[in-house]
């Protein structure tokens, strides 16, 4: 098996349906998903039926709410996967077609690896935080953790996990404190330069409706499952970065100025004094 992806949830409800459904399209098929429950309400339960129902090539890992964001589970289900490369993917984010198999290559020659992402906010697409793992300053990042990378970008060895001392094996919310132990110890980190991942963060959110972070999802989803729609969110995102790029340029730019002003202001003196 090619790799087992790992879905972890709690309500979200009809949203999983999407995303679950960008990891069913892949090119990669040989892939196994691992829907990891931790106290699902009844209301989100109908969705989460609908979408084990659809593909044998998914289960559901029915377990009570647990602390924090419930990472314990995670660690139980990487325990029970049957694939060496562990993937993850939020229940409201969704991937591109070829992003297991991208991950999957970049896994045979480092142990953990994240692509880029769509980050997106209303009609804005952007790349949110841009990386690459593979220069040593990134590590060194993560393991000052300062450096928030999405789960949904995530791909790494179940070899390189079971070596963790804690791994996900912790109570909290801290995303940051295991990014740093898989830093620790990783041996090669790689980046895939390629967004294959659209991030559609519950936080920037709170004020939509169930209904419409639905169809914002099914848009996205459709958007990213044919080679037109990806086109149009690269050209997005790139001219957003075109303009983000010259502001930060120009202010660089600018201060650099301003720096350098009384230098040239005394440069310019000497000059005139020499030739009086």
């Amino acid at each position: 098996m090619r790799a087992t992806v790992i879905v972890p949830t709690y309500d979200h409800g009809p949203l999983i349906e999407h995303s679950v459904g960008s990891a069913l399209a892949q090119t990669e098929e040989d892939i196994e998903v691992l829907i990891v429950g931790d106290g699902v309400p009844d209301a989100a339960r109908p969705a989460i039926e609908r979408v084990v129902a659809s593909d044998p090539r998914i289960r559901f890992l029915d377990n009570p709410k647990g602390p924090g964001h419930g990472f314990r589970h995670r660690d139980e289900a990487i325990r029970q996967a049957r694939s060496e490369n562990i993937l993850y993917l939020s229940d409201d984010d969704v991937w591109t077609p070829d992003h297991v198999e991208l991950l999957c290559v970049a896994l045979e020659k480092a142990d953990f690896v994240a692509s880029l992402p769509f980050g997106m906010t209303g009609k804005v697409v952007r790349l949110k935080y841009p990386h690459d793992l593979a220069d040593p300053g990134w590590r060194e990042l993560l393991l000052e953790e300062e450096s928030l990378i999405s789960l949904s970008l995530i791909g790494h060895r179940r070899s390189l996990y079971l070596e963790l001392e804690t791994g996900w094996r912790r109570d909290d919310t801290e995303y940051t404190e295991v990014w740093r132990e898989f830093a620790v110890h990783t041996k090669r980190m790689a980046t895939v330069a390629r967004p294959t991942a659209a991030i559609l963060s519950a936080t920037k959110r709170t004020e939509m409706s169930e209904d419409t972070r639905v169809a914002e999802i099914a848009e996205v989803a459709r958007l990213l499952a044919n080679p037109a729609g990806r086109l149009d969110l690269l050209e997005q995102l790139f001219e957003h970065e075109v303009h983000r790029w010259a502001r930060l340029t120009l202010r660089l730019r600018t201060a650099k100025a301003r720096r350098d002003r009384p230098a040239k202001r005394e440069k310019r003196q000497r000059r005139r004094e020499a030739s009086s």
